[in-house]
């Protein structure tokens, strides 16, 4: 009979909680972990067997999946979890937590004996994830990703091998810059059409018609439309990556202007400031309505004789 497997899944948030339960449906022996004890509450609901300790739920598992809102607390999670966890198990990172960090975090698990993946997740957020739909970008060796594909099928429709570590971190923070970017325009062509008076929402049944149909136009803004943000990843959630965004900008091209990027970031900063850090990030469409934003304007060249 082949033993049953054990996974350590730390973090139990929006993301990680309905992920927990379809690892759990899949056969796997499930550890929750968080450090919150509504979380804890929510998980032992579902049938999950609880631990407020990292240290005391990692031992002997067969693989150890951290999913955590900032790169401060995946850090001193990840060094937890390497001073307490068998050397035989996988450590998988599912939060975004930046190229560099993941790197660093390879370098240290292997060095101690564990294999290590870079995955974080795309494809709908909460809603995905509660239906198995997630696609995974993993950044690792060839041999480690297949050797966590039949855990990973439990949560997820498909994995992209984006290549070795920290690859996966790079793809999901292009991913969210791009996301943060569409998703601001969309925010203007409305309040553009509202004002230009148009209803906003014939716009967006139009828009999400045509070439111009994207998950923001058909997934965030109809509940936005009428001042529901709660559904989509939080405005505090997408400024960590949009700054791990601009943090990888400036090591490339310190020197060059990269105009779209900038003016994002500084509307999600705008959107913070005014408070709707705990929004989803559809909220900037509230801001631009309400005109409380100032962006610099970009930067032309002049040309001379």
């Amino acid at each position: 009979m082949t033993k049953q497997q054990t996974v350590t899944f730390i973090g139990l948030g929006a993301m990680g909680q309905p992920i927990a339960r379809h690892i759990s449906d899949g056969g796997y022996a499930v550890r929750a972990v968080d450090a919150f004890p509504a979380a804890r509450l929510r998980a032992a609901e579902a049938g999950l067997e609880t631990f407020e300790s990292v240290e005391d739920a990692v031992p002997g598992a067969d693989f150890i999946l951290m999913m955590l809102p900032t790169v401060e607390i995946a850090h001193n999670v990840f060094d937890s979890v390497v001073a307490s966890a068998d050397p035989a198990s996988m450590i998988i990172e599912m939060g975004t937590i930046g190229h560099e960090s993941s790197a660093a975090h390879a370098s240290v698990a292997r060095e101690r004996g564990f294999r290590y993946l870079d995955a974080p997740v795309i494809g709908g957020g909460r809603e995905a994830a509660e239906d198995s739909r997630l696609k995974i970008l993993a950044g690792g060796d060839e041999e480690t990703v297949q050797s966590a594909d039949p855990l990973l099928r439990c949560f997820s429709t498909l994995t992209y091998h984006v290549g070795g570590d920290g690859a996966g971190q790079v793809m999901k923070v292009i991913h969210n810059l791009l996301l943060a970017g569409i998703t601001a325009a969309t925010a203007e062509a409305l309040v553009l059409a509202d004002r230009l008076g148009v209803d906003p929402d014939k716009a967006v049944e139009i828009l999400d018609s045509s070439s111009t149909s994207t998950f923001a136009l058909n997934w965030l803004f109809p509940p936005a439309l009428r001042d529901d943000y709660s559904g989509g990843a939080k405005v505090d959630i997408l400024l960590k990556d949009l700054r791990l965004a601009m943090g990888d900008i400036r090591s490339v091209a310190p020197e060059q202007s990269w105009t779209v990027a900038e003016r994002v970031h500084t509307l999600y900063e705008r959107c913070k400031e005014a408070g709707y850090g705990g929004d989803d990030m559809a909220v900037v469409y509230r801001l631009l309505q309400n005109d409380v934003v100032s962006v610099p304007p970009a930067v032309s060249g002049t040309a001379s004789a």
